[in-house]
């Protein structure tokens, strides 16, 4: 029985299942999407987690352990000064296993692509986008409980905004707060206009 024993093997030993390992985390987080066999990509995300989690708190003991697995210097860079801070709020699962259509010719095996899942929280357009969704449907749902009766006052515009009025359109300006102006063009603007 199998008990107790994790993890692939891969048909390689030790010291060369580390540095294939080691190597695929090093591409994966440099170019963020790679195409390799099933049973690899499953055992990469194993490897490449416990990285983004461990650099999510930057310290010299984090980055010389991370350093251990992963060689490249501008690579552990990129972690801690990226890719960490766009996975912040994101308690795991990092990664992301597309399978592809077609196998791999020569021996038939799937293939798939791992990727780094996109995460946009750390520059808080996400946030942004949910908050004003979730206002916007409750200003919705208010106002069409609201009895016709019932009208939410008028925003005031801030005291800088001026509203100008041609001679083109006959439509009046309602200005929206005693603070905005109402321009009138001049009688050289006008003829300008006009040129």
């Amino acid at each position: 029985m199998k008990h107790r024993i994790d993890g692939r093997k891969l048909k390689r030993n030790a010291p060369h299942r580390k540095a294939m390992l080691a190597n695929m985390a090093t591409s994966l987080l440099k170019h963020e999407r790679i195409q390799t066999t099933e049973a690899k990509a499953k055992e990469l995300r194993r490897y490449v987690e416990p990285l983004i989690t461990r650099s999510k708190v930057n310290s010299l003991h984090n980055k010389r352990e991370i350093l251990k697995k992963i060689s490249d210097r501008k690579i552990v860079i990129k972690l801690f000064e990226n890719i960490a801070l766009r996975y912040a709020n994101r308690p795991g699962g990092y990664t992301r296993i597309i399978h592809l259509a077609r196998k791999r010719s020569g021996d038939n095996s799937r293939m798939v692509l791992i990727e780094l899942v996109e995460e946009a929280l750390y520059t808080g357009q996400a946030e942004k986008e949910t908050s004003s969704r979730t206002e916007e449907t409750k200003t919705q749902s208010v106002e069409t409980a609201k009895s016709p009766k019932e009208e939410s006052p008028v925003e005031a515009e801030s005291p800088s905004t001026k509203v100008e009025s041609s001679p083109e359109t006959s439509e009046t300006v309602e200005a929206k707060s005693p603070d905005t102006e109402v321009v009138e063009p001049t009688e050289d603007e006008d003829k300008k206009e006009k040129d």
